[in-house]
């Protein structure tokens, strides 16, 4: 449930629960487990501006939720007249959206955008109309810093032996967006290695320039691993220190469910990093079905064959964190490099001996690198 009167949110919020004690609040949104008419009667009697109610949709663990805002991509020569003829009862305004010239965002005020998707889809007009769903991300880390062992170490073979690397480059040059929750701007050993960034969500909690919540390391985590470098010759330094980051918030944790985010952000921070800042490398280390993401998928496609002045970007996912034995969802475009995660003794990390999580592997693994324990940065 979506609801744009944000002074009356937490009264409705408060009765609801009364009612319905497993009803989750995300940001904006409320996601009722019992949509029962008396329940929506109280949010109505509550809030004086319109509400949108969504069922809660659950794909391989991944919860989705739809909003009341649509993307939709007409096919050669439809025009937006005939697209509008289909909504009699809504007059939403068609915006372009992302790197497609031929992508809309429609924002409904009456609609049911899981309906209309389907009815626009069906008229045979549109290549695709989606709801902009909401999500719990799911993103995959296992990391404490200790010492750098993934990077160069004599006792262990499992590590990627970057000294040879370093006599030929330390990453000097290179953009890298690290697409997640945001990074922390004034972490003492990442300040040198950062550069302008873009915050894709709401805003809440903060994130200008792609600054975290103070409870989101992920993104500084991610940051550090490939671009720490704390000034010492013989210090903590990332796998391309000299490269520089550049931080893309499209997440950050609510208040009682976890790590909320929208398709639309997530499309709009690849298409910021590729096309808007420049960014040579595009790091992503989360997880998201591809039929919710019809427009994340052309941003990567885009960014993979339109980024760096038409050379192409280097797009770079991990394998996942659920030991399934084919990598599925938006990872799957053609080009995207999937990385899985081995252990200290150069193996798959798989489930057990302590660990609630195994890497992806088979279909679509592209190689594997160290991926446990790694050492990085974390919240300062």
């Amino acid at each position: 449930m979506e609801e744009t009167c944000s002074v009356t949110q937490d009264s409705i919020f408060n009765t609801i629960k009364k009612k319905d004690t497993s009803a989750k609040r995300l940001s904006k949104n409320l996601i009722l487990t019992k949509l029962e008419n008396a329940l929506i009667s109280v949010a109505l009697e509550k809030c004086p501006c319109k509400i949108h109610i969504s069922p809660l949709l659950t794909r391989d663990g991944q919860k989705f939720w739809s909003s009341n805002r649509i993307f939709v991509k007409p096919i050669p020569d439809v025009k937006i007249e005939q697209l509008i003829a289909l909504i009699p009862d809504d007059l939403p305004i068609f915006i372009g959206f992302g790197s497609d010239s031929s992508v809309y965002f429609l924002e409904l005020e009456n609609s049911n955008a899981i309906s209309l998707s389907n009815k626009l889809y069906e008229s045979g007009l549109v290549v695709f109309a989606q709801p902009d769903f909401g999500t719990i991300l799911q993103v995959n880390s296992d990391m404490t810093f200790e010492y750098q062992w993934n990077l160069h170490n004599d006792n262990i073979n499992n590590h990627i032996n970057i000294l040879g690397a370093w006599d030929i480059t330390q990453g000097q040059g290179t953009k890298v967006a690290v697409i997640d929750l945001g990074v922390e701007l004034t972490h003492p050993i990442l300040i040198n290695s950062l550069t302008l960034g873009y915050d894709a969500t709401d805003g809440l909690y903060g994130g200008a320039q792609g600054g975290c919540r103070t409870i989101d390391q992920h993104g500084t985590n991610c940051a550090g691993i490939i671009a720490a470098d704390n000034g010492y010759e013989d210090g903590f330094r990332g796998v391309a220190y000299k490269s520089k980051i550049i931080p893309i918030r499209t997440a950050y944790t609510s208040d009682t469910e976890g790590l909320i985010s929208y398709i639309s952000w997530i499309a709009d921070g690849i298409f910021h990093a590729w096309h808007e800042l420049g960014a040579d490398v595009l790091s992503n280390s989360w997880e998201l079905r591809r039929e919710y993401a019809e427009i994340v998928y052309i941003e990567l496609t885009n960014a993979l064959s339109l980024g760096r002045n038409s050379k192409g970007c280097v797009v770079v996912f991990s394998s996942g964190n659920k030991e399934f034995k084919t990598i599925s969802g938006i990872n799957l475009i053609p080009g995207i490099i999937n990385v899985g995660a081995t252990g200290f003794d150069g193996k798959r990390h798989c489930y057990g001996s302590g660990s609630d999580w195994g890497s992806t592997f088979g279909t679509g693994l592209s190689v594997m690198a160290p991926g446990v324990n790694v050492p990085t940065t974390t919240i300062y």
